[in-house]
């Protein structure tokens, strides 16, 4: 019984967000709090038809997004499966990636430091911004965007479905 309770307690956790973060360049972002008066602005950003660049926002974001009452609307590329879909021997991690990009700096360490929470996130955000500067023209060159535009992002809605039905 108590396993069941950790477990069901766990699973309720994972849906917490603490705060969001949005950019549209590389030297630019915004980070607010998930609290009122933020989550409407943020729900109404994400319902926008506009394109959209995550990092392995498919299997951890857009679940806590959609549990929280958020409508992600228009293209989301998940640029880690991108990534994989280019370099699928090398490690996925978003630092490592972005230094693969032209991002200027290492960031990660900042998630220790509670007083440096907004700079790590915006730099999580300024990073996208910099790998979806490069990224679909190194795709395009080896020619993978088609397949991946295909593969993931086309089967990505059925495979979304599924996972809502239990199948991961």
């Amino acid at each position: 019984e108590e396993e069941e309770s950790e477990a069901s307690e766990t699973r309720e956790d994972d849906n917490v967000i603490r705060s969001i973060q949005f950019t549209d360049r590389k030297n630019w972002a915004i980070t607010v709090p998930w609290e009122k008066p933020y989550i409407k602005v943020a729900q109404r950003i994400l319902a926008l038809p506009n394109p959209k660049a995550q990092f392995n926002g498919w299997h951890f974001d857009d679940p806590r997004l959609r549990a929280n009452g958020a409508e992600i609307n228009g293209p989301v590329h998940d640029l880690m499966w991108a990534w994989h879909h280019l370099q699928p021997g090398l490690e996925k991690g978003l630092q490592k990636v972005a230094s693969f990009h032209g991002f200027p700096y290492p960031w990660k360490h900042l998630a220790l430091e509670a007083d440096k929470e907004d700079e790590y996130g915006g730099s999580d955000v300024i990073a996208l911004a910099y790998i979806w500067d490069t990224l679909p023209t190194r795709m395009r060159q080896r020619g993978v965007w088609e397949s991946y535009l295909r593969y993931k992002m086309d089967y990505r809605e059925i495979h979304r479905r599924t996972e809502i039905r239990g199948v991961p």
